[in-house]
C-alpha cells in the first residue's frame, strides 16, 4: 500500500487531484490514521481506466463525455417544465462547429471562459419550444451568466446593444441552417411546424 503523494507521482497527477478521485470513490483507498492508503492494484486500475491512453484526443473524448452530461443535465431540467427533449450529441457537435467553438456574442476563444449550451429563448419563458436543435446556441459562461432567464432581445439591449443586430441575425442563419441540415428528421419537423 502507497500513500497519496506516492500515487499521485506514479499517476503523474497531484496530491490533490488523487485525493479528489478517493472522494468520489474512483480510487479505492483506506484511511489508516490520518493518511489515506492506496493498493497498488488500485491504482494501476485508476491509470488504466481514468488516466489519457497514449494516441487518444483528448479534447474530443473529454468533450464526448461533456456532452453527455450536458444532454442528461438538459434532459432533466426540460422535464421538470413539461417541455420537448429533442437533442442529440450530433446536434450539440453541430452547434459546436458552427459556432467555431466560440461564444456566439463576444467571440471569446479563450480557455478561461467555458462554453455553454444555452436555451436562446429560456426553459422558464412560456414561449420556450423545449430543448430542441432550433433553440440551443453556444455562448461563453460570462454572456450565459449575464443572459440568465431573459429573453434574447433584453438581453442584448441591456448588454450588448452594439451587438444585437449582429447576434440576431447570426443567430437566425444559424436557426435556418439547422432546419436545413435535419430536414427529414421526423421528430424535429413535428417541433419546427
Amino acid at each position: 500500500m502507497i500513500t497519496t503523494k506516492e500515487a499521485a507521482a506514479r499517476l503523474g497527477i497531484s496530491t490533490q487531484a488523487v485525493q479528489r478521485a478517493i472522494f468520489r470513490k474512483t480510487l479505492p483507498a483506506e484511511k489508516i490514521g490520518r493518511d489515506w492508503m492506496i493498493k497498488d492494484s488500485a491504482v494501476e486500475h485508476y491509470r488504466q481506466t481514468h488516466l489519457r491512453k497514449p494516441g487518444r484526443k483528448t479534447s474530443e473524448s473529454m468533450r464526448e463525455r461533456g456532452n453527455k452530461n450536458v444532454l442528461r443535465t438538459m434532459a432533466n431540467r426540460t422535464a421538470r417544465y413539461g417541455l420537448p427533449m429533442a437533442i442529440t450529441l450530433d446536434d450539440l457537435e453541430f452547434c459546436r462547429k458552427y459556432w467555431n467553438q466560440q461564444c456566439l456574442v463576444c467571440r471569446d476563444k479563450t480557455l478561461t471562459r467555458h462554453l455553454v449550451f444555452d436555451h436562446w429563448i429560456p426553459l422558464g419563458r412560456d414561449e420556450c419550444p423545449g430543448s430542441i436543435p432550433c433553440n440551443i446556441v453556444l455562448l461563453c459562461a460570462k454572456c450565459n451568466k449575464e443572459k440568465n432567464h431573459d429573453l434574447p432581445a433584453t438581453w442584448l439591449d441591456r448588454n450588448h446593444p452594439g451587438e444585437k443586430e449582429r447576434v440576431l441575425r447570426a443567430v437566425t442563419e444559424y436557426f435556418e441552417s439547422v432546419r436545413k441540415a435535419f430536414i427529414g428528421n421526423k421528430e424535429l419537423d413535428s417541433y419546427l411546424d
